[in-house]
């Protein structure tokens, strides 16, 4: 949580506690990323992320690939 307290000279004007939702910062990368020209955005998630993969699915759509790897 953040918390903003707007002043005019030494009066406090107001107090404002506030949550970004991660629907929001997703879309502010959305809005940096084209700013740069960026073609797409892409993450990753566990396949164990089921609540955050019923967000992602809202805002983005599954590319279908699915990542496989060897530790060494």
């Amino acid at each position: 949580m953040h918390v903003f307290r707007p002043f005019e000279g030494d009066s406090l004007l107001g107090i404002v506690h506030y949550i970004f939702h991660r629907r929001s910062l997703i879309h502010a990368v959305y809005d940096k990323a084209a700013e740069v020209g960026a073609s797409r955005v892409y993450w990753l998630t566990h396949e164990s992320n089921a609540e955050a993969m019923v967000l992602y699915n809202k805002v983005a759509d599954r590319s279908g690939f699915l990542q496989y790897r060897k530790m060494l």
